[in-house]
């Protein structure tokens, strides 16, 4: 099996349109999302419908669980609440009742896809260093783990000294040493390359591809300003933005 992995959309519609015809000549079978599908872009609904067409596996990120609970709100800056905020308003009951029954993680024998770490995956703790991912190895039993919240695609191995930034290209990943694998985001990059990120996993090759994406992040920024969102949630999408 093939497995397209996705994380962070953010509402970003014209990353994850561009992103998907990307995948479509990458032989997937499968697709799973690893959260964060709303808030920050201007298109929360659109980019519900055409993920929960594209697949029934879409995982619980924080900005998912947030709408429900307002104690891990509490934990957002201002810009993200106030988006929030404006997410809320934009969502049906019924859209809001699918993201409620998003699970957590989803399992099979050789991974285990979650949104930011893990152990303990509702408490979304970040992963940016070798030391914090040594902690989560003893967590999870599969040999490797698929994560996005950091929006900065990144490779943690058990044992070694360092993380590793990834670059576009296929990895081989290995079967007798832990890994955690960041897949970055489609919708709001952070490593200094404005393009979308996604991944995809060859469960018999045991490799996983890494892809960046081009997208019209102009129109992205316009609908964002139009929807009257914080401009930082705009600026950010530009190229020059880190």
């Amino acid at each position: 099996m093939r497995y397209a992995i996705l994380s962070d959309v953010h509402a970003n519609l014209e990353a994850l349109e561009a992103t998907l015809k990307a995948l479509s000549e990458k032989q997937v079978d499968h697709y799973v999302v690893l959260g964060d599908i709303i808030n920050y872009g201007a298109n929360p609904k659109e980019v519900l419908a055409k993920l929960t067409e594209l697949t029934p596996d879409i995982l619980m990120g924080n900005h998912e669980l947030a709408l429900f609970d307002p104690n891990l709100e509490n934990y957002f800056n201002p810009i993200a609440r106030d988006a929030l905020a404006w997410t809320r308003t934009q969502l049906s009951e019924e859209e809001k009742a699918k993201i409620r029954a998003f699970p957590l993680t989803k399992e099979l024998e050789q991974c285990l896809f979650v949104h930011a770490c893990p152990l303990n995956p509702q408490e979304f703790y970040y992963i940016f260093t070798q030391n914090e991912a040594q902690n989560m190895f003893g967590s999870f039993n599969q040999p490797v783990c698929f994560i996005g919240h950091t929006h900065v695609p990144s490779l943690f191995t058990q044992g070694a000294k360092d993380a590793e930034a990834l670059q576009p290209g296929v990895i081989n990943l290995r079967k007798n040493r832990k890994q955690i694998v960041n897949v970055g985001s489609v919708g709001q990059s952070r490593d200094f390359d404005w393009r979308a990120s996604c991944a995809v996993f060859d469960d018999q090759a045991f490799t996983v591809e890494l892809l960046r994406v081009e997208y019209e992040w102009q129109v992205a920024m316009e609908k964002i300003r139009a929807a009257g969102l914080p401009h930082y949630l705009a600026e950010r999408l530009e190229p020059r933005a880190t």
